[in-house]
């Protein structure tokens, strides 16, 4: 780190302190801004910002007339805020400040939904407030190293994600690892909902009939660069280019919008030496199926043999990416090892299982793969999976809840 990059980072850390001694202070002196609240809301509050919390709060509204107010902080506002999402939203600088909101508004607030993984503000609303409370896991800190790991990033999250699933009025599971993380925590289970994302149908895209002569994969999400640490192997997707100009496939990444530049570029270098290989600039979320629907097959390629990590983590989650191929009408190329979302991208007929070496060897894989046949069947069966249909689910979950 550079003198100038200490420099920052030291700022940037000493403001946090102030100001969360400031909001401390308020909150113990009682007082509280204005919320402007004026009628019955539930709270979708969170430390990290995911993709399916506007979608939600956009259904719900449609459906059930739901208002939804959004809290979450600063360094975390999402590209997916459009504004008609949410009745209102509130950006906090930390969790006494949320706090303070949270009181401000206190008599209108029928119920808290908070999205983990990292779970601090959901620590501090269970254990200073009183409003019903909903975990929604989806991205939990334990499955990646387990309760030894050294990762600051993980470690320090750990107590207070075991808190909030132990106390949580309800927990939505969005995929299957809080299971395992009962057992890991050896936590009693509470009043649950397997809730796994779904479609949204406001992004299906019936894709024309493609030639087949030119095959094209398209991967969206997170890459890493060479120089990674191995426990991030899985994102080292340096292998995959290798394995598409040996076949002659065309190969599309579309990165996050957080990507470092550093790590564009180093792919970017590696697209301009191979005409089989496009790094993308990152899309808007709405604008991605409609994108990335003139490709042949999405592909999620993570396998164990790639990283340190706990083979947990692959087994039992679930991503956005898996929901936006099925959105955009592609089949889906998934790593065997990557079985919840295998499981789930089968019962919606767009999951193909894949070894590492059916990608390197995609030609001779290719062959058993009837491809109008699957598209035709995942258009028809994503509409059962889709959000519209499913959101009544959460809704009475809600009400449930509240009660």
């Amino acid at each position: 780190m550079t003198g100038k990059a200490k420099l920052s980072f030291l700022k940037k850390w000493l403001w946090r302190k102030i100001t969360s001694a400031y909001d401390w202070l308020l909150y113990a002196l009682h007082v509280y801004p204005s919320a402007e609240i004026s009628e019955e809301v539930i709270v979708f509050a969170c430390d990290n910002t995911r993709l399916e919390i506007g979608k939600y709060a956009y259904c719900l509204h449609q459906k059930y007339q739901t208002k939804i107010v959004l809290m979450m902080p600063k360094t975390r506002v999402g590209n997916f805020l459009k504004g008609n999402e949410f009745h209102k939203v509130f950006i906090f600088r930390n969790s006494w400040h949320l706090l303070r909101i949270l009181k401000s508004a206190e008599r209108y607030i029928e119920l808290i939904h908070y999205f983990g993984r990292a779970s601090t503000s959901g620590y501090k609303i269970l254990t200073k407030t009183d409003f019903p409370f909903i975990f929604s896991g989806k991205d939990l800190s334990v499955m990646y190293e387990g309760l030894d790991t050294q990762k600051n990033v993980f470690k320090n999250d750990l107590k207070f994600e075991k808190y909030c699933l132990a106390h949580a009025n309800g927990v939505i599971s969005e995929s299957l690892e809080i299971q395992p993380a009962r057992r890991i925590y050896q936590i009693p289970k509470v009043p649950s909902l397997f809730f796994p994302i779904y479609t949204d149908n406001r992004f299906f895209i019936t894709p024309e009939k493609k030639s087949l002569k030119e095959i094209h994969w398209v991967y969206i999400g997170g890459v890493h660069p060479k120089s990674a640490s191995p426990e991030l192997g899985t994102m080292k997707l340096h292998w995959l280019i290798d394995a598409c100009e040996k076949n002659r496939i065309f190969f599309h990444i579309y990165p996050n919008h957080g990507l470092h530049p550093s790590i564009y570029r180093e792919y970017f270098s590696l697209a301009e030496k191979n005409q089989y290989f496009t790094m993308h600039k990152p899309v808007e979320p709405e604008k991605i199926s409609q994108e990335i629907s003139r490709y042949h097959f999405g592909i999620i390629p993570f396998f164990d043999e790639d990283t340190t990590r706990l083979p947990l983590k692959r087994r039992y989650c679930t991503s956005n990416k898996l929901f936006n191929y099925i959105e955009a009408g592609l089949p889906v190329l998934i790593s065997e090892d990557m079985q919840f979302q295998l499981f789930l991208a089968r019962k919606m007929r767009a999951g193909i299982s894949m070894k590492k070496n059916d990608f390197i060897n995609f030609q001779e894989k290719r062959k058993a793969i009837d491809y109008e046949k699957t598209v035709n069947e995942l258009l028809k069966q994503r509409e059962t999976y889709c959000l519209e249909n499913q959101i009544g689910r959460m809704y009475y979950f809600y009400n449930k809840i509240k009660k």
